[in-house]
């Protein structure tokens, strides 16, 4: 008989750049399965398909999970509340899974059995940051660095920022900036092809940090997120300044000379300050998760509750099977539009009976 199943590889599993190989062993094993009912979701840190089938061949990729039966249900409800994500409480994974659930909907992947089971689980996800503060106070140092900035300036709306360096937290901030409507935004980096990739990324200008100073002059917003051990920043690179400025320090270590933090129109903000209020938010956000996992074992109660209708959701998806194979080897040989008119009125006339048998276990 079918059971519910579940194949993930996710940050806790390894390196994020297995997970493009470890789709590609899932959608293999799909594949040599005939498994055509499924829901497959990837991000950034995760890729994972929730299906029914009977025992299969592991797939080769060692470092593949595989769950089954209600500890698939239990996995579910642990992503779409957030808990299972890098980030504890980030919403985008909820709307990550609504739209690999609505794909399968689309492409006829979703059978009325994966459909319940992520109904449910979609709804207990909007509950969850209903109810709880799961997802209150950012644990980003990027986006709490930004928040404070706009604390300082107001909106960034109209204003102009440089970016210095073009790695990870340098790409999430000038996006982040991009968003806010920053009217320009210049990335400066060592490597000047980087500077160009993102500038291009986001639409800003690349600039090599030889013309820093310049750079500095025209933006209201600086961001320094380099890698480098030495001072990025000194005060030579600091111009004759018209207006106070923001300059927030993400780089560890610390980027900027202590000559240019006391600066009189400068407003610093270091990456020390911005972790400590990070680990603030963590800390409530774990207390919020004790709330989080009780509304788990309560929502996984109910699920397990006997439902009524299980037995004829799996009689429907066997006659669905049945019928499909049967229809496959009749249209070798007879004309397509007859195999498939046949085709419906068996299948249709088949479920009937199995809903009036059940109907009839059901009034006894």
């Amino acid at each position: 008989m079918d059971e519910l199943r579940c194949l993930s590889y996710t940050h806790k599993d390894g390196e994020v750049q297995e997970i493009p190989s470890a789709g590609r062993d899932i959608k293999s094993l799909l594949d040599r399965n005939g498994i055509d009912n499924y829901v497959f979701i990837r991000t950034c840190n995760r890729v994972e398909t929730y299906y029914f089938s009977k025992e299969i061949q592991h797939p080769a990729f060692d470092d593949l999970n595989l769950m089954e039966g209600s500890e698939v249900f239990d996995h579910l409800l642990r992503v779409v509340s957030g808990i299972d994500s890098l980030v504890v409480g980030e919403t985008e994974i909820l709307n990550q899974v609504r739209e690999a659930y609505n794909d399968s909907i689309r492409e006829n992947r979703a059978c009325s059995r994966l459909r319940g089971l992520f109904d449910q689980a979609l709804k207990f996800g909007k509950k969850v940051r209903r109810e709880t503060e799961i997802s209150s106070g950012k644990i980003s140092v990027a986006s709490i660095g930004l928040d404070r900035a706009k604390d300082i300036i107001g909106e960034f709306k109209g204003e102009n920022a440089v970016v210095v360096g073009a790695g990870n937290i340098g790409t999430t901030v000038a996006k982040y900036l991009k968003v806010e409507g920053v009217t320009s935004i210049m990335v400066a980096n060592r490597t000047y092809e980087n500077a160009i990739e993102l500038a291009e990324e986001i639409g800003g200008e690349s600039h090599r940090l030889s013309k820093l100073s310049d750079l500095i002059e025209e933006a209201r917003i600086i961001v320094c997120a380099t890698g480098a051990p030495h001072y990025v920043i000194t005060e030579e690179k600091i111009p004759p300044l018209e207006e106070k400025k923001v300059l927030l320090d993400l780089s560890v270590p610390p980027n900027v000379h202590p000559e240019v933090r006391n600066a009189e129109d400068i407003k610093y903000v270091s990456y020390k300050e911005l972790t400590g209020k990070a680990r603030k938010n963590l800390v409530e956000r774990r207390e919020e998760m004790k709330k989080v996992e009780e509304m788990i074992e309560k929502e996984k109660n109910r699920f397990l509750q006997s439902d009524p209708l299980e037995n004829l959701y799996r009689e429907v998806e066997e006659i669905r099977k049945e019928q499909v194979e049967k229809a496959k080897d009749e249209i070798k040989n007879r004309d397509t539009d007859i195999v498939l008119q046949d085709f419906s009125r068996s299948l249709s006339n088949k479920i009937l009976c199995a809903v009036r048998e059940e109907k009839e276990k059901l009034e006894k």
